[in-house]
């Protein structure tokens, strides 16, 4: 994570209004901000003096509401050389965009596979196919076009998935998942790589039209960042307790 370094000539900051840009997304704490850049895949530090500046000049900041002694940021210097370099990287822009809804369930449990030891498991020759293209199209995806295109697209098919009154639901299939975790070991592993885990996963249960919700966290003293697949309130490859000690920056997929 990069902390915010004013460079760049200051602007005036009076009367104008200013946005995140579509690929960034925000989270605020008591000590400050983390904002995150997709186009970059790169996170931002803002000191909490700052966040309470940007919290009432940015028109779509999330999740918190304006007071009036957020207001003063017209003609504050510190504030000008802080937007000039915010413009500078992409992050604000002065056009209007969308605010991200984080509008999914909070998870409450966690996924396990009660058959894990019992038997030995014969992973269909579907689900290695499966597995195998969708690991293969993350990396050479995410290489190529960047962490965005990939959310955009998981995105995009989960919200056609949503329209397809033929889909499968949001019923968890144990078999489909028993064989991704199974899988999985001989392709990578997923201690300290959970957002290659995360893609990989959500790509692998989109294609087989199930609706999940990819989630990305973050937390604070000491920083952290972690992702996770949820079906519902269900997380598939984390623990409950793990997950929420994150604060939700971003949830691609799944609304409901």
């Amino acid at each position: 994570m990069d902390d915010v370094v004013p460079k760049g000539q200051p602007i005036s900051s009076q009367g104008a209004k200013y946005y995140l840009s579509p690929q960034v997304y925000c989270c605020e704490f008591d000590d400050g901000a983390i904002i995150l850049d997709m186009r970059a895949a790169a996170y931002l530090g803002i000191d909490a003096e700052h966040a309470r500046i940007l919290r009432a000049c940015i028109e779509n900041w999330p999740n918190f509401k304006r007071c009036d002694s957020d207001s003063n940021c017209a003609n504050n210097p510190a504030f000008d050389v802080l937007v000039a370099d915010l413009l500078s990287r992409g992050i604000l822009t002065p056009a209007p965009t969308k605010t991200h809804l984080l509008d999914f369930e909070c998870p409450t449990t966690g996924w396990t596979n009660p058959n894990w030891g019992a038997a030995r498991h014969h992973v269909p020759i579907s689900h290695l196919l499966l597995f195998s293209t969708s690991s293969l199209w993350v990396l050479l995806r995410r290489r190529g076009r960047g962490l965005a295109s990939l959310l955009a697209w998981v995105g995009h098919h989960q919200a056609a998935i949503q329209r397809n009154e033929n889909s499968s639901g949001r019923e968890i299939d144990s078999e489909l998942l028993q064989s991704f975790f199974r899988l999985r070991i001989w392709f990578y592993t997923a201690y300290r790589h959970c957002l290659l885990d995360s893609l990989v996963l959500s790509v692998y249960l989109t294609k087989r039209m199930v609706p999940c919700t990819l989630v990305i966290g973050v937390s604070t003293r000491p920083f952290a960042a972690h992702a996770w697949v949820q079906i519902g309130e269900c997380v598939l490859n984390d623990t409950v307790e793990h997950v929420l000690t994150f604060t939700r920056t971003l949830a691609v997929g799944d609304p409901k």
